[in-house]
């Protein structure tokens, strides 16, 4: 009985233990489902959030708002991957369309939840987060197709249309040296490019690649150059988002590995190539012998870098000694400006400088004093003094740039004024003109008193040497007149007079006529002649003369040579000359006479060159004094009368000689009618 009583109370146990098992297991359900259905109703909840989704409106085939028949849709890679992920992950998203830059601002602003596609950088990673990358994009530089440009820095100081916003934006607006055209999006920046305001477009390669092809633009439109800056592509969202990133990167997975990522990738992209086993097995081989030629080479970049480290630390300090001596010529040269301005003002010239609208732009102190005028810079010439001082038609002349320079003189107030008005001009664009001027009435004065010093000598030389000449006749004419009446029955005696006095007399008549000439020479009629030919025709009448003395005559002139002068006047100055070489020469073994000619645009030099005695540096410096000579029978007028001639026909001519060695005449003639920059 014992037994049984136990065996029932250990059932009776057993029973309340299963009753109390079983009502907790139905708590535990319970509880379980109130949690489950919490949990359930939480990701819900979570799950109906609509999250905003920006991106581009405009930046094809990536996305884009296409309208067709009046409808606008939305479409793009990017518009089916965030659809695909959307499906996959069940979350709800609302798409918003608009320009890159106005969506980078509204992720900023917290306006949108994130951006279904943007490029990786050190920038954009410190302000947003971005999901797993998912394709690789790249810039290229687009130009037009006749266009000789191959790279990228080949387009300093050239406009280039660029999306704003855009990872080339950011890079190129840094740097001065390139000219950024900042645009809504790629397909305007095509639009600038085409219409020849822009020189080329660094935009999206597939993006551009497509643009093109849909705007039948692919012949006139040419990429030039490698890709620039490929980076990883992905969704960005607000830097924290780590819930919406987490969601978007789970979808990015489960898409790619259920085959959806390649279906919507060869839609917009194309097909992939497949290659067979053995070119992957070759990739396989090259891409371990790369590891291993990477791995050595980063040993070596370990090397290079700390030889680069060292060498940036020298370069820097090369960089700043560049810099000191920089900034030392930079104070330099403010101190030659200031030290020229000095100079400019402490002169004895007024200077005056206008620009091209005719505006005062530095006048120095001379100027303003003299002009009696102060604070005119910055103000229009023709309501200065300026008007009055200088003639207006030289001015105009100057700004019209008819002339380059003009020179003149003009009296100001009773005092002579010489001044220069000149074109003032860099790389043959006109920037201004300069006047400069100077107070010559001293000067003037000065030169006129030389002048009539230098006349009253000359007269004395002249009467001097007119008195010499005419008394040594006079003295023979007056010996025979003397001895007229004590020797006239001799017969020989009146043969003597009647040879002598009649020579004497004609030499008297010869050497007035070379004075009358010297003094009141005939006005010169000047043409234009051929320098060769006229030598030529001399020669001929030096014939006798050369072959008498056995003279060896050269001449080497351009038959082009042409000057404008008198002709008969210019024969007359060979021939003096000519005659003056070939006495020069009567006692040397060999004699030679050379004529040459050089030429510019403006005028030609011939150069007489003998074999004869030459001449010291006295009697060079008064070969062309009237009744300067050498020679026992020579009046000293030819060389004289030569120089006039040749100064009347606005030339010069000057002497070059050394004793033992010979001379050399030179003769400097107008090629044209043009004289000190206006026309005679």
């Amino acid at each position: 009985m014992l037994i049984l009583s136990t065996i029932n109370k250990f059932s009776q146990v057993i029973n309340n233990f299963r009753v109390l098992c079983r009502l907790s297991v139905l708590c535990l359900c319970a509880v379980i489902t109130v949690f489950v259905i919490f949990d359930v109703s939480l990701c819900n909840a979570e799950r109906s959030k609509v999250f905003v989704i920006g991106g581009d409106d405009n930046f094809p085939p990536y996305e884009y708002v296409s309208a067709k028949e009046g409808i606008q849709s939305y479409r793009g890679f990017n518009v089916d991957i965030m659809r695909a992920i959307a499906l996959q992950t069940g979350i709800e998203i609302e798409f918003r369309p608009m320009t890159w830059a106005d969506a980078l601002q509204a992720l900023d602003n917290g306006e949108i939840d994130a951006i279904q596609g943007m490029k990786y950088d050190s920038e954009r990673l410190s302000k947003y987060d971005f999901s797993d990358e998912y394709i690789t994009s790249s810039q290229v530089v687009f130009v037009l197709s006749g266009m000789y440009i191959s790279e990228l820095d080949e387009l300093r100081d050239h406009k280039v249309a660029v999306q704003k916003g855009d990872i080339a934006y950011q890079n190129l607006k840094s740097h001065s040296s390139f000219s950024v055209v900042a645009v809504p999006n790629q397909e305007e920046a095509f639009k600038l490019l085409l219409a020849g305001e822009v020189t080329a477009v660094i935009g999206n390669k597939l993006a551009g690649q497509y643009i093109l092809q849909r705007n039948n633009q692919v012949d006139n439109v040419k990429m030039i150059g490698p890709d620039i800056d490929p980076h990883n592509y992905g969704v960005a969202v607000k830097k924290g988002n780590t819930e919406l990133i987490q969601i978007i990167n789970t979808g990015l997975r489960e898409i790619k590995k259920n085959g959806t990522y390649d279906k919507i990738s060869k839609k917009w992209f194309g097909e992939l190539i497949d290659h067979p086993s053995s070119y992957y097995k070759d990739r396989l081989i090259l891409v371990i012998t790369l590891a291993v030629v990477l791995f050595l080479g980063l040993i070596a970049a370990g090397h290079i870098s700390f030889m680069l480290k060292n060498e940036v630390a020298k370069r820097t300090r090369e960089i700043a000694g560049i810099n000191k001596a920089l900034m030392e010529k930079n104070e330099y040269i403010k101190r030659e400006n200031l030290h020229k301005e000095k100079i400019l003002n402490s002169g004895y010239s007024g200077i005056i400088t206008l620009n091209q609208d005719g505006i005062i732009q530095f006048i120095n102190d001379y100027a303003v004093q003299y002009m009696g005028v102060s604070n005119a810079i910055g103000l229009h010439y023709s309501s200065t003094p300026i008007v009055e001082l200088f003639p207006q038609d030289d001015i105009k002349s100057i700004f019209r740039e008819t002339e380059n320079m003009i020179r003149g003189e003009k009296n100001i107030r009773g005092y002579s004024v010489e001044y220069t008005i000149c074109l003032l001009s860099q790389d043959e664009i006109m920037e201004g003109i300069v006047i400069s001027f100077r107070d010559i009435t001293l000067e003037k004065r000065m030169h006129e008193q030389l002048i009539r010093k230098d006349k009253m000598e000359a007269l004395g030389s002249l009467v001097a040497g007119i008195a010499h000449e005419i008394r040594t006749p006079l003295t023979s004419i007056k010996m025979f007149t003397e001895l007229l009446p004590v020797k006239y029955e001799s017969v020989s005696f009146r043969q003597q007079i009647s040879r002598f006095v009649p020579q004497e007399v004609e030499r008297i008549n010869d050497m007035v006529n070379s004075l009358l000439e010297y003094a009141r020479p005939r006005k010169p009629s000047p043409e234009s002649f051929g320098l060769n030919q006229l030598v030529e025709n001399v020669l001929i009448l030096f014939t006798g003369h050369i072959e008498k003395h056995c003279i060896l005559i050269t001449h080497q002139i351009d038959d082009q040579i042409t000057v404008f002068a008198d002709k008969q006047q210019i024969q007359q100055v060979l021939i003096n000359i000519l005659l003056n070489a070939i006495e020069a020469m009567e006692e040397q073994e060999k004699k030679k006479i050379a004529i040459s000619c050089s030429s510019n645009e403006h005028s030609a030099v011939m150069v007489i060159e003998d074999s004869g005695l030459g001449m010291n540096e006295e009697i060079v410096s008064k070969i062309f004094d009237p009744f300067f000579t050498t020679k026992p029978l020579g009046t000293g007028l030819g060389l004289a009368i030569s120089y006039k001639l040749v100064r009347e026909n606005n030339g010069r001519i000057w002497p070059e000689s050394l004793p033992g060695i010979g001379t050399k005449l030179y003769i400097e003639l107008p090629r044209s009618s043009c004289r000190g920059g206006k026309s005679v």
